[in-house]
């Protein structure tokens, strides 16, 4: 009571330059709990103070000042809605303001000074070409974007953010990849004619490096003009979309932010003081005044912004912002385009001029050339004739990643050399030629159909040859194309070696979704890759139809030796598949009745030689034949690889076939080194057996239904029907 105490406590909340916005200050006391208790509430969250065992004088009067005293210069700004309350309820312990009759000015000032929440959120300024792609070539200087902002207060946020994707192959090629050791992207700088380094030239700047992103920054204190983090990139960044937003806020923070496709963004944090700045300049593109190789790739969507909610602090928050914001990947597909280079039938010789079409489109990432060739004997014949050549830049030295996109060549050697290229790094690096070849087998001197196309989302590319009467396919397996905007196509002949001689029909270069194919199937609605044309090219052979009348019941009898069909089929190629089937129906009372039933050990039903002149059991006498035994059918086969002339295999039949109408068929691929047999009692499933076995090389084939086999076995007892035979690419199943 003699006047003793503390004049001034003091306590301090931090601003962080919060106070340059619209916020709230309570200041309370209450007697009775001996307390007092500070409330700010900034835009960005609340802050308090309490003070504890505080004694206030009791007193009728009190003083108000706001804005100034009579000590201190006063606040320099805007107030609004100021209140003093005295009385019960007027002190709080927590920092909630509100009360029925606004005693404080809260809600007041809330509703009215406060901007709307949605207000708070980014709005950066989209430039002036959208969702546009913007091309950014390694050796162009000019910039893509140039921005500049002038403000009479200081800024408190700044951001920008851009889609990106680097390109080998776009708008220029880079011969040997990503080699620089910097590439430049873009720069924030406070000084309208910038340097390369002072202080306040990298306010917020990127540069793609080798392996990462490369941010940099400046801090005044302690001061430098280079404060850098890096964000590693994947190992393939080959066409990857890429998001990256760069902001500072005046809190003491500079966030990076990139998102790699669909994978989840990644951060970089700089915990960073910049000058106050009422002047920015905002850069993108080129080479940074020729101090550094210039980006090789496209930029869209490019955002810049000095306002508040400029930047973003957070992947969560970058998440939130983008979420509904346009993106490169939400779109992408190109659609199936066909170019027709060849609409009808060429005849052409070695040294006749190549077949020369360019073709634009939007980086697909699936290609395929495809056409029809007939060779002739060129004399002399030279070591390699160019039958096509796909590449993504002009002039070819056909020694770079893309002179070989796809290619395919007639070589000495009897082959179809098919080739491509495949990189293995951003550097350069990677095979330019990946052959593999396809024994043509002298099949080129009739129509063939050729196939070659890729795929970047497989990685992989497929070549098919449909010879007359056969096929051909080769996999290319873990293939890395460039992505590219033009494709140069040379039909017959290319820059470098002697061309196709013969002929060249129904050409076409097929780019966009669905230009991948695998398999034999290249059927399209449009015949986009002229495949059907082949019923112009080759009379096209009905696997189904029989030889004889597929409605001739033949009557075969037990004691009959005179087969019900005998045919030879001829070739002036070496066949590769050929099969035969029929429906059978064993009985036993007819043509002719057992009386003792079935109790021979062999009853001859079939067999397809590839001896004109057979015997019994040489090679290539049982190339396909069936008998019926005791308790099963009797499938056999020879195999030249080993010598065996009889390989053998049983399917069991039911205990009762009397009158069960039997389906038989019996087939061999030279290609598949196989051998396949069906066979489907009545309603039953099918049954079959596989032999793994090479038959002797033949151009003929004779085939023997029913009968006695020469008198070297009882005959099957029954009848056949619904005969079919042939020796055609189609036979085998």
């Amino acid at each position: 009571m003699n006047g003793a105490g503390n004049p001034n406590m003091v306590s301090n909340i931090v601003h962080k330059n919060r106070h340059l916005e619209w916020f709230f200050v309570y200041f309370g006391y209450s007697k009775n709990e001996r307390k007092g208790f500070v409330g700010v509430k900034f835009t960005g969250g609340i802050e308090t103070i309490e003070y504890n065992n505080v004694n206030h004088y009791y007193t009728p009067y009190f003083y108000t000042f706001v804005g100034k005293d009579k000590q201190f210069p006063g606040f320099n700004g805007k107030i609004g809605y100021v209140n003093f309350a005295l009385g019960s309820g007027t002190f709080r312990k927590t920092p909630d303001f509100k009360h029925p009759n606004d005693v404080f000015g809260f809600d007041k000032g809330e509703s009215t000074l406060l901007k709307k929440p949605e207000s708070k959120k980014p709005q950066p300024i989209t430039d002036e070409t959208g969702e546009k792609q913007l091309p950014n070539a390694h050796n162009e200087n000019s910039p893509k974007v140039i921005k500049e902002f002038r403000s009479d207060v200081a800024f408190t946020e700044y951001g920008y953010g851009f889609w990106a994707r680097f390109l080998t192959a776009y708008p220029v090629k880079l011969p040997n990849g990503k080699n620089a050791p910097w590439y430049f992207m873009a720069r924030l700088t406070q000084h309208e004619n910038y340097d390369n380094i002072r202080m306040g030239d990298r306010i917020l700047a990127i540069w793609q490096g080798q392996g990462y992103y490369h941010f940099t920054t400046n801090n005044v204190q302690p001061a430098n003009p280079n404060v850098i983090r890096n964000i590693n990139y994947p190992s393939d960044i080959e066409g990857l979309w890429t998001h990256f937003y760069f902001s500072y806020s005046n809190t003491g923070k500079a966030v990076a932010i990139v998102k790699f496709g669909d994978l989840d963004p990644v951060s970089a944090e700089f915990p960073v003081k910049h000058p106050d700045l009422k002047y920015l300049k905002f850069i993108l593109g080129g080479k940074d005044q020729n101090r550094y190789p210039g980006f090789n790739g496209q930029f869209t969507q490019v955002v810049y912004s000095t306002s508040v909610g400029a930047f973003i602090d957070s992947v969560d928050s970058h998440k939130k912002f983008f979420a509904d914001k346009a993106s490169p990947l939400k779109g992408g597909k190109v659609p199936l385009s066909t170019t027709r280079i060849i609409d009808s039938q060429v005849d052409r010789q070695a040294n006749s001029d190549p077949t020369k079409t360019t073709v634009d489109t939007v980086f697909p990432k699936e290609y395929a050339f495809s056409g029809w060739f007939k060779w002739s004997q060129p004399t002399p014949q030279q070591a390699w004739h160019n039958l096509f050549r796909v590449q993504i830049s002009q002039p070819s030295t056909d020694r770079n990643l893309g002179d070989r996109t796809l290619a395919g060549w007639v070589g000495n050697g009897g082959i179809i050399h098919l080739t491509t290229y495949s990189y293995r790094n951003m550097n350069g690096a990677g095979p330019n030629n990946l052959p593999q070849d396809i024994p043509h087998k002298n099949r080129h001197f009739d129509w063939f159909f050729v196939y070659f196309g890729y795929n970047k989302n497989d990685k992989q590319g497929y070549a098919y040859i449909k010879w007359k009467d056969s096929d051909d396919n080769l996999d290319f397996k873990d293939i890395n194309h460039y992505f590219a905007n033009r494709y140069y196509v040379f039909t017959g002949r290319d820059a470098q070696f002697p061309g196709f001689n013969g002929k060249v029909a129904y050409v076409s270069f097929n780019v966009g979704e669905g230009a991948s194919r695998r398999g034999s199937d290249f059927s399209h609605p449009d015949d986009a890759f002229r495949f059907d044309k082949a019923g112009q090219l080759i009379p096209k052979v009905d696997p189904s139809k029989p030889k004889v009348d597929e409605n001739t019941v033949h009557v075969n009898k037990v004691d009959n030796n005179s087969p019900r069909v005998d045919d030879v089929l001829r070739s002036n190629d070496n066949l590769v598949e050929y099969g035969y089937g029929f429906w059978a129906r064993f009985l036993t009372a007819y043509p002719v009745r057992l009386i003792y039933g079935k109790n021979q050990p062999w009853y001859f039903v079939s067999r397809l030689t590839t001896n004109e002149d057979y015997d019994n059991v040489r090679m290539g006498d049982r190339a396909l034949a069936i008998w019926q035994g005791q308790g099963y059918y009797h499938f056999t086969t020879c195999n030249k690889q080993n010598g065996a002339v009889n390989v053998i295999q049983n399917i069991n039949y039911p205990n009762d076939i009397e009158g069960v109408w039997t389906y038989i068929y019996y087939s061999y691929s030279a290609e598949k080194k196989k051998a396949v047999a069906f066979i489907k009692y009545g309603s039953e499933d099918f049954k079959s057996i596989t032999h793994q076995v090479v038959h002797p090389t033949t151009q003929s084939v004779r085939f023997i239904l029913g009968g006695m086999d020469e008198k070297r076995y009882p005959a099957f007892n029954g009848v056949f029907t619904k005969v079919v035979y042939s020796h055609q690419v189609w036979s085998f199943c």
